[in-house]
C-alpha cells in the first residue's frame, strides 16, 4: 500500500489513517485512489498551508525582534504578523467545529501527522520561553494584548483538536512544557 493518496480534484495529500471508513476506494493503475468529501480535502489543505505559517510567523517574529533591537519599530507594525496568525487560526479552529465528530477525528488525525500539535506549542511558548518578550504575569499589560489574543485562539485550537481524542492526548503525557502550558492557560483567563 501506498503511505499517501491523492484527490483528484483538489490535489491535496491525505495519509490513509486520516480517512473515514465511509470513503469510498477505487482501484486505478495500481494506485489506491481515495475519494473523499469536498469539506475534508479543504481543511487538509488548511493544515498544510498551517506548517509554513506558523514556521514562518516564529522566523518572522525573531527577525522583527533583532530589528527592533537596533531600531524603533511602531508597535501597530509588530503586531501585524500576530493579528494575521490569529486570522489564520480563527480558520484552523472552524475546521474542526463545522463537523460531524466522526470527520473531526479524520482532521484531528491530520493535524497529528502534520506535526502541528508540536507546532503549536512552539508559538505558544514563543514569546515568554523562545524570545522572552515578557514574562507570564505581564500578559494582563494592555501592550500585551495580540499575543493575549493569539494565545487564546491557540488554546482553543488545541481544545478542538484533543476532544475525545486519545492519540492527541497522548502527545501532551510526554511533552516537558505540559505545566507552563497549564500555567499560561491561568494566566490568560486569570486564573492564576
Amino acid at each position: 500500500t501506498v503511505d499517501h493518496v491523492r484527490d483528484l480534484e483538489g490535489g491535496a495529500r491525505l495519509s490513509h489513517s486520516a480517512l473515514t471508513a465511509r470513503d469510498a476506494i477505487y482501484p486505478d493503475d495500481g494506485y489506491t485512489i481515495i475519494r473523499t468529501e469536498p469539506a475534508l480535502v479543504h481543511d487538509c489543505q488548511i493544515m498544510q498551508i498551517a506548517r509554513s505559517e506558523f514556521v514562518e510567523f516564529i522566523a518572522a517574529t525573531q527577525l522583527q525582534l533583532q530589528q527592533q533591537q537596533k531600531e524603533d519599530i511602531p508597535e501597530q507594525e509588530i503586531a501585524k504578523p500576530i493579528h494575521h496568525l490569529v486570522n489564520f487560526v480563527v480558520q484552523l479552529i472552524e475546521c474542526f467545529e463545522a463537523c460531524s465528530s466522526s470527520s473531526r477525528s479524520s482532521r484531528q488525525a491530520v493535524f497529528h501527522e502534520e506535526g502541528l500539535i508540536a507546532l503549536t506549542l512552539s508559538v505558544i511558548s514563543l514569546p515568554t520561553k523562545g524570545l522572552h518578550l515578557f514574562s507570564l504575569g505581564d500578559l494582563q499589560n494592555q501592550q500585551h494584548q495580540p499575543w493575549r489574543e493569539l494565545l487564546r485562539r491557540l488554546y482553543s485550537l488545541l481544545e478542538a483538536i484533543v476532544r475525545n481524542n486519545e492519540k492527541n492526548q497522548a502527545f501532551f503525557a510526554d511533552v516537558e512544557s505540559l505545566d507552563d502550558l497549564v500555567a499560561a492557560l491561568g494566566y490568560d483567563l486569570g486564573v492564576l
